[in-house]
């Protein structure tokens, strides 16, 4: 095989970001989301004009690999690092914002 054919699978695509998990009413808790090709994920919480906090948390396969929470103000943004999945692994999201503002799980494939 040529390099790029080894290698294609261990590369993401920027450019191709989809959102496979968002709710902009309520809080995601504990959120089961099946992972059905090899990528990456991201996290993105924000809470605008309205203060209060963001948290997150990332199991992948039943391991805590990312937890973090940021300070309480207005427009706060808080994304994770990018996270590679493969295909069946088993994923669970936390995401927590104030009311009405924005929370994302991004999948780069």
């Amino acid at each position: 095989w040529e390099r790029t054919q080894l290698n294609s699978d261990l590369w993401i695509s920027y450019s191709n970001r989809n959102a496979i998990l968002t709710d902009n009413a309520a809080n995601i808790n504990n959120k089961s989301v099946p992972i059905d090709k090899n990528g990456a994920i991201q996290l993105y919480t924000k809470s605008n004009d309205v203060s209060g906090y963001c948290f997150e948390r990332l199991l992948i396969n039943g391991i805590l690999v990312y937890e973090s929470k940021s300070v309480t103000e207005k427009y706060v943004y808080l994304w994770s690092p990018i996270f590679y999945v493969k295909k069946g692994d088993s994923v669970v999201v936390k995401l927590e914002a104030p009311d009405k503002w924005e929370r994302y799980l991004f999948f780069y494939g």
